[in-house]
């Protein structure tokens, strides 16, 4: 298994999301690979993907999302890779994973995993794969403060947000669910990483659309959260956040001091797979 990649690699003003260059780094798409970014949402991933496997690679976006994906289509002409890379409109829960055995060096899941059947997924990507191929994906620790941030924000807008997937929060749980769909333990690696400043008003759009739909249990994230907050330009998300981090860092200050009440959080928000076939 090859060395991850810096991050740097993939970075691109047009599609601003720590999330999903930290995920490429890890799936390592090299030129002639084929690609597949399941809940690719904007393309968040999957266009730099598409750039780093070349002509003679291939790229597929799955979502579930048909708005999303029509600005996907668009980022896709617009770099002109439209001859080896395009995007689907597919409930990633419904997948037939049989029509897909074998076909894939990388598969990438930026956020998106979290609002799916992670279960059938990976089993699904694991048949996907060929020999030696690798699937990468980020996920929320349990009781994680950038979930609180987001639930806060969609009930700015009124809506209540599902609570993510509980079997991959943390590298216990999903060393045991990649277990189960068929990988080896020795074939996992998984990051956690602390990220207080995940997301300015820049990368709000970019880092939780390109987190992808999915399947339709993540649409109402997509339509009733986003596109509200979009309509902000981000500076609502923006400022949540900030808030958020600035109340964590208060109450760690206190525990300090003495004066905690005993319920400040660990920064930790984000964990990030890698696994690969043997």
């Amino acid at each position: 298994m090859s060395k991850p990649e810096s991050s740097s690699r993939y970075a691109s003003p047009r599609y601003p999301s720590k999330i999903a260059f930290h995920v490429l780094s890890l799936a390592s798409p090299k030129p002639g690979e084929a690609v597949l970014d399941l809940c690719t949402g904007i393309g968040t991933s999957l266009l730099p993907s598409a750039l780093a496997v070349g002509p003679a690679g291939r790229g597929l976006g799955i979502d579930f999302d048909e708005d999303s994906l029509a600005e996907a289509r668009r980022a896709i002409e617009r770099e002109a890779v439209g001859a080896w890379t395009d995007v689907r409109r597919s409930d990633v829960d419904e997948m037939r994973w049989e029509e897909e055995e074998g076909r894939w060096d990388a598969v990438t899941v930026v956020s998106g995993i979290m609002y799916v059947d992670e279960e059938r997924l990976l089993q699904g990507v694991h048949r996907a794969l060929r020999p030696g191929g690798r699937v990468a994906f980020s996920s929320l620790t349990a009781d994680s403060l950038a979930f609180d941030h987001l639930t806060a924000l969609a009930k700015s807008v009124n809506v209540d947000l599902p609570t993510p997937a509980s079997t991959l929060n943390s590298p216990s749980s999903i060393t045991s669910t990649l277990v189960r769909a068929g990988f080896s333990p020795s074939n996992i690696k998984i990051e956690t990483v602390p990220t207080p400043s995940l997301y300015t008003a820049a990368e709000w759009r970019s880092s939780s659309c390109g987190g992808g739909t999915g399947s339709g249990r993540r649409r109402i994230l997509i339509e009733d959260v986003l596109r509200r907050v979009g309509k902000l330009g981000g500076k609502e998300a923006e400022r949540f956040v900030r808030e958020g981090w600035k109340d964590w860092e208060e109450s760690k200050a206190r525990e300090a001091e003495g004066r905690g009440d005993g319920r400040s959080r660990d920064p930790t928000a984000h964990l990030y797979t890698l696994a690969w076939k043997d």
